[in-house]
């Protein structure tokens, strides 16, 4: 019997040897392994030096063309660009799924896609297929950013149409473009900025759960801690109007402002009909027509075939739709991936957590946008 459990324990000992080998070997080898690799890794990103000698990560983004319409075997090429949602000034991080979420526009990436168009020579002009509500002045002035330079660089125009909505911070986009065809009801202008709204409360209610309810008699002190004349309401639930057009005014008549002057620029619209007539109304396409907002109405195969004919008089063009894809290099081809699509547009998820939804966001927004932040 003794035999016996000396044999197991034997045997026991020898196998729990063997596993701890083993496993000290799969160590060394995994560290010797990631010692070779991590340097590799590290030195296949491409690097650019800038002015000051630092180095950083170069864009490796490249131009992604796929087939929408047209003549397939055509030389003269139109891009097309979708601009779809609410836009946003940030970036998407590289996320590899943010094509499968249509809510919100990347204005840095689109910025970048007509950058890199400017390179194409065999693109003959550019279309951005708007469909927008409005959403960061900034982000509409980044895609300005890269509209002009494209037609600055190339001489070639840029175009847009509107199925259904193109508003605010759309409006901003589509000024510069050398010429617009709408849809006769589909909705326009809308030239104006805004900062949240501002809830003033004299008589302090309860705060319970999120929400004010009741009535309280009693004094509600709230103090606010920062340095500085209209850094913070000092009642932040019933704050002054001093305070409102000091910490706010200012801000939103200078993009105020400059949004009247682009638009008189690019549209040439008179600016005392844009702030005295106009406003900020939403105007039906077919009614903007008369006020420049778009130049022609027609749907999107009158669009196309338009836009087609002022590049080629026989409309033998290919219009392609077009994508900035990222190409990541060594370690994705370690791992069998080559290349992941990066759309321009950001998901929901990305919304809500967004600056966009900061109460204090200045938009250019046409409709609720608290709509997308819940």
């Amino acid at each position: 019997m003794n035999s016996i459990l000396n044999f197991i324990k034997y045997i026991g000992k020898n196998i729990w040897s063997l596993i701890k080998f083993t496993i000290s070997k799969m160590y060394t080898v995994s560290i010797v392994t990631l010692a070779i690799i991590l340097p590799i890794l590290i030195l296949s990103i491409p690097t650019t030096p800038t002015s000051d000698g630092e180095m950083i990560a170069s864009d490796t983004s490249t131009l992604e063309f796929s087939y929408y319409s047209g003549e397939k075997e055509s030389e003269d090429k139109i891009a097309r660009i979708d601009i779809s949602g609410i836009i946003l000034k940030e970036s998407l991080n590289n996320d590899p799924f943010s094509f499968l979420n249509e809510q919100a526009v990347d204005a840095n990436r689109i910025k970048k896609t007509l950058k890199k168009l400017a390179d194409e020579n065999d693109v003959k002009a550019v279309l951005l297929n708007l469909d927008t509500p409005g959403g960061d002045p900034e982000g509409a002035k980044l895609i300005t950013e890269g509209i002009l330079y494209f037609k600055e660089k190339t001489q070639k125009p840029v175009y847009g149409y509107i199925n259904s909505i193109s508003t605010s911070a759309g409006a901003w986009i589509s000024a510069p473009l050398d010429m617009i065809i709408a849809k006769d009801y589909a909705l326009v202008a809308n030239v104006g900025i805004s900062a949240g709204k501002i809830v003033k409360a004299p008589s302090i209610t309860k705060y319970v759960g999120g929400e004010f309810i009741g009535e309280s008699k009693e004094e509600v002190k709230i103090i606010e801690m920062y340095r500085g004349k209209y850094k913070r309401f000092e009642n932040p639930l019933n704050p002054t109007d001093d305070e409102i057009k000091n910490v706010y005014g200012d801000l939103l008549d200078g993009m105020y402002d400059e949004f009247i002057n682009h638009m008189a620029t690019y549209r040439k619209i008179d600016q005392t009909v844009l702030r005295d007539e106009i406003g900020a109304k939403v105007l039906f396409a077919k009614d903007a027509l008369e006020y420049k907002f778009v130049d022609e109405l027609g749907n999107e195969e009158f669009a196309l075939d338009t836009f087609s004919k002022k590049i080629n008089s026989s409309s033998d063009v290919i219009i392609l739709d077009t994508n900035l894809s990222s190409e990541f290099g060594l370690l994705e081809s370690l791992f069998g991936m080559t290349k992941s699509y990066v759309n321009t547009k950001l998901g929901n998820n990305t919304i809500q957590s967004s600056y966009i939804c900061n109460p204090e966001q200045i938009l250019s927004f046409y409709g609720n946008i608290d709509n997308y932040c819940k």
